[in-house]
């Protein structure tokens, strides 16, 4: 049991996956990363730096862990580095239809 550790009265296993997450909870998190990066976006107007990516990493990683899933910093932080293309196109396509509506 070298890849496990005792945290408050559980056995938790340090070496996780993304893939080895519940749908549910990989749902959640892909929720709550994409919410996370069009909130922070709307409020600086314009699609995030790599530099900024830490800060979203950080509030999403929190939530996370108060709703008591265990994954590591690396594996979340992959996904959502794997996912800001998407992200980006996504509040660029939604600030093009505020403008046209304008």
């Amino acid at each position: 049991m070298k890849n496990h550790i005792l945290v408050d009265g559980q056995l938790l296993q340090t070496n996780k996956t993304w893939s080895q997450l519940k749908e549910r909870q990989k749902a959640w998190i892909g929720e709550l990363l994409r919410d996370e990066y069009m909130l922070f976006a709307q409020d600086v107007g314009r699609p995030l730096h790599k530099a900024e990516y830490g800060i979203i990493e950080s509030r999403v990683y929190e939530q996370i862990e108060k709703r008591g899933i265990w994954i590591p910093f690396d594996e979340m932080s992959r996904y959502f580095t794997s996912k800001v293309a998407r992200y980006t196109k996504s509040f660029q396509d939604t600030q093009k239809e505020m403008h046209k509506t304008l």
